[in-house]
């Protein structure tokens, strides 16, 4: 018997097919009218199993090229498969990449963005600027005559305190 191999081929499975087809043909003799048993069935048997031996080849020869084009297309299927699960891994690999660079990036910014405050805060300019505000605020806070800070500063404030304090506990 032949043995049945898919991937031999364009002509693979069914080559073998073929081949048992034509032992299984050439073996069956058909029946003589000399036989002792011979009748009418026996040759109408014969003839039906021959037609459909010959259908079963015709369809075979018919699927051969269909099979080896299906064999062929599972397997660009199965390396398109892969292909894609490679260019998957790579944008994966690059998609990391990216977020590590990004986060070294933001990194060295913060670190240059903080520097260059403390370079800024030392400069002589920034220095100028600062004594400004500086008495600015003292001047608001002196003002003429220094009324706001004697408010604020008022020793009055804590006997003034006592005495609402004590009021409202007898109350």
């Amino acid at each position: 018997m032949a043995s049945l191999s898919l991937f031999t081929g364009p002509m693979g499975l069914f080559a073998d097919m073929a081949s048992m087809q034509k032992t299984e043909t050439t073996s069956a003799a058909p029946p003589t009218e000399s036989a002792a048993n011979t009748s009418s069935a026996d040759t109408l048997a014969y003839r039906c199993h021959q037609s459909a031996v010959n259908a079963w080849s015709v369809a075979a020869s018919a699927a051969k090229p269909l099979a080896w084009t299906a064999s062929r297309a599972a397997l660009i299927a199965v390396a398109l498969a892969d292909l894609v699960s490679q260019v998957a891994c790579i944008l994966a690999s690059v998609a990391l990449r990216a977020a590590y660079v990004l986060a070294a990036l933001a990194a060295r910014v913060a670190n240059n963005t903080v520097l260059l405050a403390r370079y800024a805060w030392a400069c002589k300019r920034a220095e100028r600027i600062r004594r400004k505000i500086y008495f600015e605020i003292a001047l608001v806070l002196l003002g003429p005559g220094g009324s706001l800070l004697l408010i604020v500063l008022w020793p009055g404030w804590i006997v003034l305190a006592a005495a609402i304090w004590a009021v409202w506990a007898v109350v």
